[in-house]
């Protein structure tokens, strides 16, 4: 499984970078924020059709395509190019999402980022790699001079929670948003950021990221507080020192 999942998303990765920063036409979906590439199809193409020859049986949801045996026991999770509009503009921050979920719960995970070359992997109970070096997450224990991520689609909730993680670091946290929940979730399991949150329930968003935090050893969970499984509200990444504040502060802004 490992060799497959790497090899799938390093397949991708060579025919994303290939086409980055080329003259290509985009469109947008339902919103206009949601931009799809030529390289986003071609992605697309390439994982689904590795996973269709080698798990016929294994169900499909992609961003790109409607589900396909969406019920089955295992389904994979794709974003084939997740971090579409830094892509399109020319900002190297995007990735591959793959995750295999059984019942609903992430087994297997993998995310390539193409334009640094990295590829992250975990699988339940055995740790978190970056091109076979395990990782571990930040051990940040205040959150003075703390670094968090967060979406860009947070809405007007995010205005609320900025005045909270002010309050929280003493005006001395930073915080960015980069469009990208793989380069995000990887960049927090690798200790290069302390915390994310996402306010979505996309299943190719969050899957792969969260499995990969956990294996880094990261507190994972779902805006409700519990771990994140398919179709959940939101999820938090984060060392595991500031997570029950951060929760709290996501539950103020979000759920109320």
């Amino acid at each position: 499984m490992k060799s497959f999942m790497i090899e799938s998303v390093k397949a991708a990765g060579d025919t994303i970078l290939t086409l980055f920063k080329s003259a290509m036409t985009f469109h947008t979906k339902e919103k206009i924020t949601d931009i799809v590439t030529e390289a986003d199809i071609k992605s697309h193409e390439i994982l689904t059709d590795a996973i269709r020859n080698m798990y016929p049986d294994h169900g499909i949801v992609s961003e790109e395509s409607e589900e396909y045996k969406a019920d089955a026991e295992y389904v994979w999770c794709i974003d084939p190019l997740d971090g579409s509009r830094n892509f399109a503009t020319g900002v190297p921050l995007f990735g591959i999402n793959l995750a295999l979920m059984r019942n609903g719960t992430p087994t297997h995970a993998a995310i390539c980022l193409p334009a640094t070359s990295e590829v992250y992997y975990a699988e339940v109970g055995r740790g978190a790699f970056r091109n076979d070096i395990q990782i571990n997450c930040s051990q940040k224990k205040d959150w003075k001079g703390s670094y968090g991520l967060v979406a860009p689609d947070c809405g007007p909730e995010f205005i609320k929670f900025l005045s909270i993680f002010d309050e929280l670091s003493k005006g001395t946290g930073w915080i960015n948003a980069i469009a990208s929940p793989a380069v995000s979730g990887v960049w927090v399991a690798d200790g290069r950021r302390d915390w994310y949150i996402g306010p979505s329930a996309r299943n190719w968003d969050y899957a792969a990221p969260a499995l990969i935090g956990a294996e880094a050893g990261c507190a994972v969970s779902n805006f409700n507080g519990t771990s994140w499984k398919s179709g959940d509200l939101g999820l938090i990444v984060s060392a595991p020192d500031l997570h029950p504040a951060l929760l709290r502060a996501v539950q103020r802004c979000f759920l109320t």
